[in-house]
Formats: structure tokens, sequence, C-alpha cells
């Protein structure tokens, strides 16, 4: 499945400021999307030891998250009502950690997302988040709203909003309905060329921290 990205991206100028509107979208990542689009970049040693450091922090906000709804599986607390979902998402490193509460209890993994480009930087994904007792089918509908890049460390932040959608699953989520407002926030990182930042190249790090909040309906 390819993602599609813009072919250029304009360079601030200054320290940092806000992207033209027409190219906002570039840099998108998907888990799973960015890994089918070509191998992984390989992370200068600058950058490495930041890529460890959010991959060890990564990892002790999902130990942490586990031991809080208690460990691996998933509990049902009830077949309809309040739904908040919490992820964060490494590439290339593929970690994917997604925590639900509220009518289900548990923590799952982001599988495959399949992007599209629409006008006036929005977007919609399909979504396939993947749980211990089944997946959960979705389709989002959002818009990047602001992307902001540091000419001298090539690292970059973009703020997207959206409306998820549930539209059924397997197992615990066969025939899942409801809805969520959501927050997506990614940090970056490009590599540096000897044009400036390589913005329309995808980037050699990224961090996605997603939260959805809204209602989950589950048939009885």
């Amino acid at each position: 499945m390819t993602v599609t990205r813009p072919t250029h991206l304009e360079v601030p100028l200054s320290r940092s400021r806000v992207v033209p509107d027409r190219n906002i979208l570039a840099g998108r990542t998907l888990t799973a999307a960015t890994r089918r689009h070509g191998a992984a970049q390989q992370i200068p040693a600058a950058a490495a030891g930041k890529h460890r450091v959010l991959k060890n922090a990564i990892a002790l906000v999902a130990l942490s998250a586990g031991a809080l709804i208690g460990g691996a599986g998933q509990a049902i607390a009830q077949t309809s009502g309040n739904f908040q979902e919490t992820a964060v998402n490494v590439e290339p490193a593929g970690t994917s950690t997604v925590i639900l509460t509220g009518v289900v209890n548990a923590v799952c993994t982001e599988g495959a997302g399949a992007f599209r480009p629409g006008p006036d930087n929005t977007f919609t994904i399909d979504t396939t988040t993947i749980c211990p007792g089944g997946n959960l089918f979705a389709t989002v509908a959002g818009r990047v709203v602001s992307f902001q890049i540091d000419p001298r460390t090539c690292v970059g932040q973009r703020l997207e909003t959206s409306t998820t959608t549930f539209t059924g699953g397997t197992g615990i989520f066969a025939g899942a309905s409801g809805s969520t407002n959501d927050t997506v926030r990614f940090t970056l990182l490009f590599a540096r060329g000897p044009q400036g930042c390589q913005v329309d190249q995808p980037p050699l790090l990224t961090v996605e921290v997603l939260r959805l909040q809204g209602t989950l309906n589950l048939p009885s």
C-alpha cells in the first residue's frame, strides 16, 4: 500500500514558523504503512542517542499503562459508553502501543493504515487496532492544523485533529459502532542535505502521540 506524499515542502528560513498550507501534508507517516514505503533510512549518529532515549521512554510508558489496566489482556466493562484511546507510535522502529480504556480495557497495537489525502490539508485513513480479543476497524477523517520545523535541527512538529468513526471489527469488536474526537501530535526528525532539511523525504524518525475520546457501542 502506497502512502502518497507531496514532492516539496518549503523550509523556513527563520528559526520556526508555520509552513504554508499547500505543503502542510509533507512528512505524513503511518504505522506499518511507512515500512511498506521502503527500507528505513539510516539514522545519523547525532540522532541515534535521541532515538534510543525516545524508545526507552515509550517502553516505560507502555509497561506502566499495561500495569494500570491489568496486563495485555482485554476486559469488557460494558457494551456501550465512554471510550478513550491513547497511542504512541514510533517509526522506523516499528514500536506501537495502544491503550484502550472505558467500554474496553486493553493493551493493543496499531495495524496497517490506508492514508488518502484530500483538499485543504484534509485526509481520511482506514485503520485497524489489533487487540487480544479482536480487531477494531475505523475510518478517520481529519485535517492538518499546523506544521513547524526548526531549520537548525531539522526537527518538525505537526498537529492534526480528526474524527474517528468505528465501522465494526472481529471478535469482541464485531458490529462495533460509535465515534471519537481526536488529537494527534507528531515529532519528526528529517535528514539534512545541501539545500537544508529534506522535508520532501520520509523522516528519519517519527514519534506520534494520539488521543481519542468519545463513545463505543458493542452488540450485547
